[in-house]
C-alpha cells in the first residue's frame, strides 16, 4: 500500500469514529441535560404543594391545640357550661323557692317535698344534683346515700382539697359560683376531674350543686374541634378538605364521606396497592408528621387520581390530621414538558449528525490533499533513485524544493548526496581514463577511496543518531499535542454543557418571575374574601344573641309554669310535663346557640390569623419576585460570558489540531530520512570493503578500470 493510502487509511477511520463518539456523547448529554431539567421542574412544582399543605395542616393543628387547652382549664371549662349548669341549678332553685313559699305545708314537710323533686332530677343522661348546707353537712346526695346526715367538715379529695368547705365558704361570700375538685363517677370508684356549680338558698342554708366532669367536657371540645375542622375548605373550587384518624388506623372524621367515620382503615388500599392510612399512621409516630401520595377520587367522582397529602400526629388525643392536594395537574404538566424535551433532543441529534458528516467529509477532502502533497515528493526522489539503480541514471536531474517541511530537507539532501555522487561518478570516468595509463597510481586512490568511505559512515552514523533523537522528540511533542487537544475537547464540552444550563436557568427565571406575579394577584383576592367571611360572621353573631334572649325568657316562663304547677299539686301534674317540655326545647335552643356562637369566634379569630398570614405571604412573595429579577439578569450575563468561552475554546482547538497533524507529518519524514541515512552508511560501508578489495586486487587493477570506464559512460554528468 502506498503512503498516500496508509495515511488516508489510517486517519479517516479515525476521524469518523471520533465523530461519531462525539455525537453520541453530545446526544447523551442532551438527553441527561433534559432529564435533570424535568426532575428539577417536578421537584419545583411538588415542593410548592408540599409547603401549601404543611402551613394548612399546621394551621388548623391550632384548632386542636386550642379545644384541648380549654379542655383543660377549668375557667374555659366553666364558661362552655355555665349557663348550662346555671340553668339546672336555677330550675331547683325555682322550685325549692316555691315549695317554700306553700304557708299550707310545715317546714318540715316544705324541705322533704323539695328534697324528693331535687332527688329525682336528672339531665343529660345520668347527671344529678345534691344539697348540702353551710355547716357544712350533706343534707342529700343522690347517687350516694351514705353521706346523708354526715358532717363534711374534714371531707377531702384525692388532692386533699376540702371540697363542701370550699363550696360553703363560696356561698357565704358570693351566694353561687363555680368549684374544681375530683369526684367519682356514678357506680364508679376511681376519682376524676370534675367541675361544679353551687349556689345558696339563704332561707334554709342550702347550697344547691350539680357539675360536670372534665372527661366529659373534653369529649365535648372534641366533637367541637372535629366539627370546625370538619366545615374547612380551601382550593381553587373550595372542594378540598381535612380528615382524621387516630392512630389505630380508625377513621375518625371525614367531612365528604361520613360512611367511613368509625371504620378501621388499616386494610384500605388504592388502585395501586398502597395501605394509605397505614403509611400516614407511620409517618406521624416516626417523625410526628409527614408526607404520603397515592390515589384518591376526587369529590363527585369514581376515577382515583394521584393525590399528595400531609399528616401531623396530636399526641395529646392520639389523632393524626392531614390534607391532601390532587397532583394530577403536575402529572399533566410533566408529560408535556417530556415531550418538549424529546423534541428538542430530536431537533439537536439532526443538527449534530448533519455538523459531524460535514466535517468528516471535509477532514477526509483535506487528508487526501494533505497525502498527495506528502507523497509526491517521495514518489519523484524513488524514480530517480531506481533510475540511478538501474545504471542508466542521468545525474544532472534534481528534486524540486517548495516547501520548508521535512519533505523539503530530504529533497535537499538527496540533490546534495546526486550532486556528490555525480561528482564521484566523474572523478571516476576521469580516474578510469588515468588509471588505463598509470597502473601504479591505483593504490593511492584505493587508499583515498577507503578514507573518504570511513568518514562518509561515521557521518552518516552520527546524522542517523541525530536523527532517531529529533524522532523520538517529535513523538513526545506528538503525544503532548494530542493530551492538549483531548483537554481542550474536554474544556470545550464543559462549556457547552455550562452554557446550555445557563439557557435551562434563564427560561426557568422567568417562568418564576410569572408565577410570583400570579401568586402575588391570588393572595390579594384570598384577602378580601377572608375579610368578607369575618363580616357574616359578625352579622351572625348579632342574631345569636336575638335566639338566646328569646331562649331565655322561654326558660323563664317554663320555671314559672313549673312554680305554679307545684302549688296546683297533682292537679297541676299535666301543666307540669308540659312545662318540663318547653323549659327542655329552651334548654337545647340556648345549647346550640351557645355552640354556634363559640364556633363563630373560632371563625372570627382563624379569620384574623389567616389575614395576617396572607400578608405575610404577599410580602414574601413581593421579595421572591425581586430576588427572581436578580437572578435572571445575572443568568443573562453569564450566558453572554459563556458563550465567548465556547468561542475562544473553538479557536484553541482547531489550533492545536493542524499543530498536531504537522507534528504527525514531521515525525513520518524523519522516519524515511533515518532510513535513507541507514542505506547511506551501509553504501558507505560496502565503498570501504570494495576499496580493499581493489588494493588486494591491484594486479587485476586494469582490466577493472576498463570494465569502469565502460560503466561509467552509461551515466550523464
Amino acid at each position: 500500500m502506498s503512503i498516500r493510502g496508509k495515511i488516508l487509511a489510517t486517519t479517516i477511520p479515525f476521524f469518523i469514529l471520533l465523530g461519531l463518539v462525539t455525537m453520541f456523547l453530545s446526544v447523551r448529554s442532551l438527553q441527561v441535560q433534559g432529564e435533570r431539567s424535568l426532575e428539577t421542574i417536578e421537584e419545583v412544582m411538588t415542593k410548592e404543594k408540599n409547603e401549601k399543605l404543611r402551613d394548612l395542616v399546621r394551621n388548623t393543628f391550632e384548632i386542636l391545640a386550642d379545644r384541648y387547652r380549654a379542655a383543660h382549664d377549668p375557667e374555659q371549662v366553666a364558661a362552655a357550661y355555665e349557663k348550662e349548669l346555671q340553668a339546672v341549678v336555677n330550675l331547683a332553685y325555682s322550685a325549692i323557692e316555691a315549695i317554700s313559699g306553700d304557708q299550707s305545708l310545715s317546714r318540715e314537710e316544705q324541705m322533704n317535698r323539695a328534697l324528693e323533686i331535687v332527688k329525682n332530677m336528672r339531665y343529660q343522661g345520668s347527671n344529678y344534683l345534691w344539697i348540702n348546707n353551710l355547716q357544712p353537712t350533706m343534707v342529700m346526695h343522690p347517687i350516694n346515700p351514705a353521706l346523708d346526715g354526715q358532717d363534711l367538715t374534714d371531707y377531702q379529695d384525692p388532692q386533699g382539697k376540702k371540697l363542701f368547705v370550699e363550696m360553703a365558704d363560696l356561698c357565704r361570700r358570693d351566694g353561687h359560683g363555680f368549684v374544681s375538685y375530683l369526684w367519682p363517677k356514678p357506680v364508679e370508684e376511681k376519682p376524676i376531674a370534675k367541675l361544679s356549680y353551687v349556689r345558696l338558698f339563704e332561707p334554709w342554708d342550702w347550697v344547691i350543686g350539680t357539675g360536670v366532669y372534665l372527661e366529659l367536657a373534653e369529649q365535648r371540645f372534641k366533637r367541637e374541634a372535629q366539627e370546625q375542622i370538619g366545615k374547612l375548605r380551601f382550593g381553587a373550587n373550595n372542594d378540598d378538605y381535612f380528615f382524621i384518624i387516630d392512630t389505630d388506623v380508625n377513621m375518625v372524621m371525614h367531612p365528604i364521606n361520613p360512611a367511613l367515620d368509625g371504620k378501621n382503615m388499616n386494610d384500605h388500599r388504592d388502585p395501586d396497592g398502597t395501605y394509605l392510612f397505614r403509611e400516614m399512621v407511620s409517618a406521624s409516630r416516626r417523625e410526628g408528621e409527614g408526607f404520603v401520595r397515592y390515589r384518591w377520587p376526587k369529590p363527585g367522582e369514581q376515577e382515583p387520581v394521584p393525590k399528595q397529602s400531609f399528616v401531623k400526629l396530636f399526641d395529646e388525643w392520639g389523632w393524626i390530621v392531614g390534607t391532601g392536594i390532587y397532583i394530577d395537574d403536575i402529572d399533566k404538566a410533566m408529560a408535556a414538558q417530556r415531550q418538549d424535551v424529546a423534541d428538542a433532543v430530536k431537533r439537536q441529534r439532526t443538527r449534530i449528525i448533519a455538523v459531524s458528516m460535514s466535517m468528516i467529509l471535509v477532514v477526509s477532502l483535506v487528508m487526501f490533499f494533505v497525502a498527495a502533497s506528502i507523497s509526491r515528493p517521495i514518489r519523484r526522489a524513488a524514480e530517480m533513485l531506481k533510475d540511478i539503480a538501474e545504471g542508466e541514471g542521468d545525474l544532472t536531474r534534481r528534486l524540486a524544493v517548495t516547501t520548508k517541511d521535512e519533505l523539503a530537507d530530504m529533497a535537499r539532501w538527496f540533490n546534495i548526496f546526486v550532486e556528490k555522487l555525480q561528482g564521484i561518478i566523474a572523478t571516476i570516468a576521469g580516474d578510469a581514463k588515468d588509471i588505463k595509463g598509470s597502473a601504479g597510481q591505483l593504490s593511492e586512490i584505493s587508499a583515498s577511496m577507503a578514507a573518504a568511505a570511513g568518514s562518509t559512515s561515521t557521518k552518516s552514523e552520527t546524522v542517523a543518531a541525530a536523527v532517531e533523537e529529533m524522532s523520538a522528540n517529535m513523538g513526545t511533542v506528538a503525544r503532548s499535542m494530542e493530551n492538549t487537544a483531548a483537554n481542550v475537547d474536554m474544556v470545550a464540552a464543559a462549556v457547552e454543557e455550562m452554557t446550555s444550563t445557563i439557557n435551562e436557568i434563564a427560561e426557568t427565571s422567568e417562568k418564576a418571575r410569572a408565577i410570583t406575579g400570579q401568586a402575588e394577584q391570588q393572595a390579594a383576592t384570598a384577602t378580601a374574601q377572608v375579610d368578607a367571611l369575618g363580616t357574616a360572621a359578625h352579622e351572625i353573631s348579632s342574631v345569636l344573641a336575638s335566639i338566646t334572649d328569646i331562649s331565655d325568657q322561654v326558660d323563664l316562663l317554663a320555671l314559672n309554669a313549673t312554680i305554679e304547677a307545684a302549688r296546683a299539686g297533682d292537679a297541676g301534674k299535666g301543666f307540669a310535663v308540659v312545662a318540663a317540655e318547653i323549659k327542655e326545647l329552651a334548654r337545647q335552643t340556648a345549647e346550640a346557640a351557645g355552640q354556634i356562637e363559640e364556633q363563630i369566634n373560632g371563625i372570627q379569630q382563624t379569620t384574623g390569623a389567616t389575614v395576617a398570614a396572607i400578608e405575610k405571604i404577599s410580602r414574601v412573595i413581593g421579595d421572591n419576585s425581586d430576588i427572581v429579577n436578580t437572578i435572571a439578569t445575572a443568568v443573562e450575563e453569564q450566558s453572554a460570558t459563556a458563550g465567548e468561552i465556547s468561542q475562544n475554546v473553538s479557536q484553541i482547538s482547531s489550533g492545536i489540531q493542524e499543530i498536531n497533524v504537522n507534528v504527525a507529518e514531521s515525525s513520518q519524514v524523519s522516519a524515511e530520512i533515518a532510513r535513507d541515512i541507514a542505506e547511506v552508511n551501509q553504501a558507505a560501508a560496502r565503498m570501504s570493503e570494495s576499496s580493499r578489495e581493489v588494493s588486494l586486487n591491484a594486479g587485476h587493477l586494469n582490466e577493472r578500470a576498463v570494465s569502469s570506464a565502460d560503466l561509467v559512460a552509461r551515466f550523464k554528468v
